[in-house]
């Protein structure tokens, strides 16, 4: 037996991380904090003032809800939760039925008030709701783009699996956008409640330990995913560079999941206060007016939602999530009979200029990505084959589509162009990393995720990367100059000068001083065919003179030579101050007793 020694957490840590490496259910179900970031990100894209007001009154229980589906898989040796509730509580037959228990109670009073006596349960609600539209964009078309760019793979000696890359993010997440895992969530609302919603849909082995448990086990969860970050995240980083850069941009990922969960939020308000509004297209992939979607590579055997190795084919897909779920089967019991795809006429694809109809492949339009049974919200329409180049298509979702109040969806319509076309784009693309943020040394060797991914900003707005180092610690920052044009070119690169208390330093990617070129923006970086790159590094240092506190922020500015307006940035920010961690695991003595006796096999299982 090999032990593999973790670098932080100490014996309170490895007690509570053992949780993590029993977990049983769906796609390895491991990964939670990209959820309840999904859900937060979303309350801000709420169309409703008095519901956005609501969730961001109860916000912690929208992230409790959030995590709550992944909370009832739960685990196997050595923590022993049984999995009940965990893959129920995903889909519209539960959630629908947990906004109308709410709906019908007559202790609610106004459910418009942030602070009523059912607004608690509405936040949880609604953050279980997200979970479920959250893992239908993010396993349709985010995790197929792991095999696509050679990036499913799971860090040794964790629970991830190259079957789902929600733990794998999760590492992301935290350490690099410093998405929370603690404190410790509140207790799920109303537990006799949540057991009478289970039991309407037929689920009445449900039972008050079980929701405990999920509890229990959230807790040691959260703790468990930040020793596995502290641990694997350089893992993460390195053999997932594509993935961990557009885990915020890229269609399935925390915005485009955001959008989506938006959009249902706004309808089951509606159905909350008794007059649900029509379901729509809320988001879409290709989205609309989207350019250079591949031509090629439609013609797959199949098409399958995650990230193992035999998967792919993410960038070709057409996908519509709508604002409300289509048909389901009410009950666990009901013989309702629930078909894949869609009725005829209910999703079509044509040729923009002709109206000429695309051969369909066999089996769509259909509903993705698993079973309809208990309800779902994206579907899918594939050609039959490979498409045009250089070709605008239009997709359309008819009203012969019905949702699950029997009525039709909107009819909506939009279109894409494919790659191929002749004319000339020049388009820089600016990416920003960290390099060994939290000092642990070159044999760890922890290059951040990248920020900026495929996001043109000449302002640097989003494309931010803020941390803090002490004074006399030199921070490093990459700056990857991506040309994303057609046509090969030269980029000038000019980069803000040092500030009282602060020295900037740039360096090109053999290590020579450019210091002097990029702030007086006359440096020019090697000729880039289109897709190619080259570095530059900036490198940020607090002097002894800088305040404790005191910040800089720098921006990289990135032109094109031949077109002054194709223009991206990125923008950085040093504090003065101890450098970042993650923080102790929090110790409760009820959670180390539940976890304690399974010590000797983490060692077993990390080695």
């Amino acid at each position: 037996m090999r032990v593999k020694k973790l670098t932080a957490g100490g014996l309170a840590g490895l007690t509570l991380a053992v949780a993590l490496f029993g977990l049983t259910g769906r796609a390895e179900a491991s990964g939670v904090t990209t959820h309840s970031w999904m859900a937060v990100e979303a309350i801000a894209r709420v169309q409703d003032p008095e519901l956005r007001a609501l969730l961001q009154a109860n916000l912690r229980q929208v992230e409790a809800g959030a995590h709550y589906p992944d909370s009832g898989y739960g685990a196997g040796p050595p923590v022993d939760i049984p999995n009940t509730y965990g893959e129920e509580s995903h889909w519209p037959r539960f959630s629908y039925a947990y906004v109308d228990q709410i709906r019908d109670d007559p202790d609610c009073g106004d459910l418009t008030d942030p602070a009523g006596p059912c607004a608690a349960r509405i936040a949880h609600a609604f953050g279980a709701v997200a979970h479920g539209i959250g893992d239908e964009v993010w396993d349709w078309l985010f995790e197929p783009a792991a095999p696509d760019h050679g990036e499913s793979y799971a860090p040794p000696g964790t629970p991830a699996s190259t079957g789902g890359m929600e733990l794998q993010m999760d590492m992301v997440a935290i350490q690099d956008h410093r998405r929370p895992t603690r404190p410790d969530l509140p207790v799920w609302p109303d537990h006799a409640g949540l057991l009478d919603v289970y039991a309407t849909i037929g689920r009445t082995d449900i039972v008050e330990e079980n929701l405990t448990d999920g509890e229990r086990l959230m807790r040691i969860v959260r703790a468990g995913e930040r020793i596995v970050t502290t641990n694997h995240h350089h893992e993460v980083t390195a053999n997932q560079p594509w993935l961990s850069a557009h885990l915020v941009s890229a269609p399935g990922g925390i915005r485009f999941a955001a959008r989506s969960i938006a959009a249902n939020w706004d309808t089951l308000w509606g159905r909350l206060l008794g007059d649900q509004p029509a379901t729509e297209v809320a988001v879409t992939y290709p989205a609309a007016g989207e350019r250079d979607i591949p031509s090629t590579g439609w013609a797959r055997a199949s098409f399958q939602p995650g990230s193992s190795p035999d998967r792919g084919g993410a960038a070709t897909r057409i996908t519509a999530v709508l604002s409300s779920s289509l048909a389901y089967r009410p009950t666990v019991s009901s013989q309702l009979n629930i078909p894949t795809q869609l009725p005829p006429g209910a999703m079509t694809l044509t040729e923009a200029a002709t109206g000429d109809p695309v051969p369909i492949r066999a089996g769509y339009p259909r509903v993705v990505p698993y079973n309809p049974e208990a309800g779902e919200h994206t579907i899918d329409i594939q050609p039959n084959d490979d498409l045009a180049p250089c070709t605008e298509y239009r997709v359309a979702v008819t009203a012969n589509l019905i949702d699950a109040e029997a009525q039709p969806v909107s009819p909506y319509s939009w279109t894409f162009r494919t790659d191929g076309c002749t004319e000339t784009v020049r388009r820089p693309d600016a990416w920003v990393r960290v390099v060994d943020e939290f000092g642990r040394g070159e044999t760890l060797n922890d290059t951040g995720a990248w920020f900026g991914a495929d996001v043109q900003t000449a302002n640097g707005a989003g494309q931010k990367r803020a941390t803090t180092a002490p004074a006399g610690h030199a921070l490093t920052f990459d700056v990857n100059v991506v040309n994303d044009g057609t046509v090969a070119e030269r980029y000038s690169v000019a980069g803000q000068p040092a500030v009282p208390g602060f020295k900037v330093q740039y360096f090109d990617e053999g290590g020579a001083n450019i210091s002097r070129a990029v702030k007086a923006g006359t440096y020019r970086t090697p000729r880039l065919d289109p897709g190619a790159s080259t570095m530059v590094h900036l490198v940020i240092t607090p002097k002894a003179t800088a305040p404790l506190g005191a910040a800089v922020t720098r921006r990289v500015t990135v032109t094109s030579r031949r077109d002054p307006t194709a223009v991206d940035a990125v923008k950085v920010t040093v504090a003065n101050g101890p450098l970042p961690t993650l923080g102790p695991v929090p110790t409760g003595a009820a959670a180390e007793a539940q976890v304690a006796a399974a010590l000797p096999a983490l060692f077993c299982n990390l080695g």
